[in-house]
């Protein structure tokens, strides 16, 4: 079982760099908006507007809009690039896997446990964390000011 920890900036970065390119995003997007995994999945292209995204709140009905940033805007159009929408835009899904179905909950945490499995493996003195955890160090840098993605140079 994986207890709530702090996410170094060493331990985010290196994490990262082991995930696939839809889990970058999804990290990235639960790191820069402070919502949950369930609200990011469930992100729409008719929630992406060009003064922010709304998001849904699992457990409430009314949703929070993100203002847009630079970092935001780069994940958004990365999630765009990676994983082009056809169709209607309006109801088609942010996040998909590569068959273009919506990436569940379920599906998520498979992929997560995966890899955080073989990060934790690969180097015996790291400890595993959750996603949860980078939702709370978002949070966090946002307090300080200190965004990760900053120093990535995005």
């Amino acid at each position: 079982m994986i207890v709530d920890r702090h996410v170094s900036d060493d331990d985010y970065l290196s994490f990262y760099g082991s995930l696939s390119e839809v889990l970058q995003m999804v990290m990235d997007l639960v790191y820069l908006t402070r919502f949950n995994v369930a609200s990011v999945l469930a992100l729409q292209g008719k929630d992406v507007q060009r003064l922010g995204i709304s998001l849904r709140r699992i457990r409430s009905t009314i949703p929070a809009r993100v203002p847009a940033t630079r970092e935001l805007g780069y994940v958004m159009n990365r999630c765009v690039r990676t994983n082009p929408i056809y169709g209607d835009i309006q109801s088609a899904h942010i996040i998909r896997l590569e068959d273009g179905n919506p990436m569940t909950n379920s599906e998520f945490n498979l992929l997560w446990k995966r890899y955080m499995r073989r990060w934790v493996a690969d180097d015996g003195g790291r400890s595993a964390f959750s996603i949860r955890d980078i939702r709370m160090k978002g949070i966090a840098d946002r307090r300080t000011g200190d965004l990760v993605t900053r120093r990535r140079g995005h």
